[in-house]
């Protein structure tokens, strides 16, 4: 079975795009739209590699944390899409505990090349 993908976001259009992605190149991809809906997918043990959004409205109230360590502790890629400078966005993914963080975006390519150099 492949991979699946899990999306964190509250942004409709922005999931439903890098689901579509995503499923297209054959990727199972699950989304959610709340914090307590990613940590329950991270801990069933499904999930290859985690994309959250930056501009998900309850990471401002302190969510990221509690994501990053289950994903660490699942031994996952986590992955914060932004719309920062590309400048320091490798720096500020590593402050904030991520492994990686790309445009919102980004080509589809660009993200799948991610997908695939992180979880080799």
């Amino acid at each position: 079975m492949a991979m699946t993908i899990l999306v964190l976001g509250t942004d409709a259009r922005l999931s439903d795009s890098l689901s579509g992605s995503l499923a297209a190149t054959g990727l199972p991809v699950i989304c959610v739209d709340s914090t307590p809906l990613a940590l329950a997918q991270l801990t069933a043990g499904t999930i290859g590699l985690a994309l959250v959004d930056a501009a998900t409205r309850d990471l401002a109230e302190g969510a990221l944390p509690a994501i990053r360590a289950t994903a660490a502790g699942a031994h996952l890629p986590l992955v914060v899409l932004t719309d920062g400078p590309a400048q320091g966005r490798a720096d500020w993914a590593r402050d904030l505990g991520a492994t990686a963080a790309i445009d919102r975006a980004a080509p589809a390519d660009e993200l799948l090349a991610l997908i695939h150099r992180l979880t080799g």
